[in-house]
């Protein structure tokens, strides 16, 4: 192929040596990624935008929606005053704003003296920058989440301090599902979950083992009553020091990316000396990565030089007559200042 000796052979068994890579207990590790709140928001989103997932085209879309926000309850009284306010339309506009990249190059003389061979490094490596992206994703994911965040107008047993609600460190126990449930009421969330940092690990780690005791049993089923999602690497992360944990109603976060190329069937633009193609993701089924090849020679070396990218948004659902009523609750750890 013109753009250099990276051809369809090679690409496939690059993929081989992915799939082995994933498959071997001692390094599969290194290629796992921990993504567990874009998992969460995959699962949980009811939204869908084809849309923007259209590989050939950068578009944007708007969401149109009846906005009826008045309140017209009044006493009874002259049978000829009839009618009132007029309802009105309103909309949002979506467009993928998300866009990172992450990129290695392979030396080719090296392996003439390796027992390694270049796909299996470039297989390795090539995993390692999609756990990379991967990982973006699910940190980009707690920093839109944090910034949806509306006001709970349900303190009960926390504090409420603009979109935070504060509850005592002693108070996050299996009991406090019964709380988060009647903050999901009061909230009118239809279908909550919950996605905590390390917030409730360790008491929920306890609870599957004090199942077995005869007077223990009721602390796991509380925890199963709400479903939970657990992030203690990103959540931690972006938060840090603040120990957070996220209530969300079912469908008020929503995750869209697309890639520009098909997978396993490069692209040559033999001018810019380029291969292109897609991958899926190993840790997020259905997300896929754009992936850019070419090759130069420098100082009597060839490098292959390989470039993945990302194009994402991570989006709230539309906010009904209630600006403050996102769909998404902070919960921390502590006593408000």
């Amino acid at each position: 192929m013109a753009a250099g000796d990276f051809t369809c052979a090679d690409l496939q068994t690059i993929l081989v040596n992915s799939d082995k890579a994933w498959l071997d207990n001692a390094t599969k590790k290194d290629y796992v990624s921990y993504s567990e709140t874009i998992k969460a928001v995959m699962a949980e989103q009811t939204a869908s935008f084809p849309e923007l997932e259209k590989m050939e085209k950068d578009e944007k879309v708007k969401i149109y929606w009846v906005a009826d926000c008045a309140d017209t309850l009044a006493d009874c009284d002259d049978d000829c005053n009839v009618g009132g306010p007029i309802p009105e339309a309103t909309c949002k506009e979506y467009e993928l704003d998300l866009c990172k990249k992450a990129s290695f190059s392979v030396p080719e003389k090296l392996f003439r003296k390796s027992n390694l061979t270049r796909e299996e490094v470039v297989a390795k490596a090539m995993m390692k920058r999609m756990k990379e992206l991967d990982e973006y994703l699910s940190q980009a994911a707690v920093t839109a989440i944090d910034s949806f965040a509306g006001v709970n107008v349900f303190a009960g047993i926390g504090q409420v301090v603009g979109t935070t609600t504060y509850i005592a460190p002693s108070l996050w126990t299996a009991d406090l599902m019964g709380y988060l449930a009647q903050v999901g009421i009061m909230n009118k969330f239809s279908n909550p979950y919950l996605i905590n940092g390390t917030n409730l690990w360790q008491q929920n780690w306890q609870a599957n083992f004090n199942n077995l005791n005869s007077d223990q049993k009721d602390a796991l089923a509380k925890f199963g009553s709400l479903r939970s999602y657990w992030d203690p690497f990103n959540i931690d992360l972006i938060l840090s020091p603040d120990k957070v944990s996220f209530l969300i109603d079912k469908g008020a976060v929503a995750f869209v990316s697309k890639a520009y190329y098909p997978a396993n069937s490069p692209v040559e633009y033999i001018g810019a000396g380029q291969i292109r193609y897609s991958v899926e993701s190993k840790n997020l089924a259905g997300v896929f990565y754009d992936v850019v090849y070419t090759n130069r020679c420098v100082a009597d070396e060839i490098y292959h030089d390989f470039t993945l990218y990302i194009h994402a948004g991570i989006f709230q659902n539309p906010i009904g007559c209630s600006a403050t009523n996102t769909g998404v609750l902070k919960l921390q750890c502590g006593v408000a200042p």
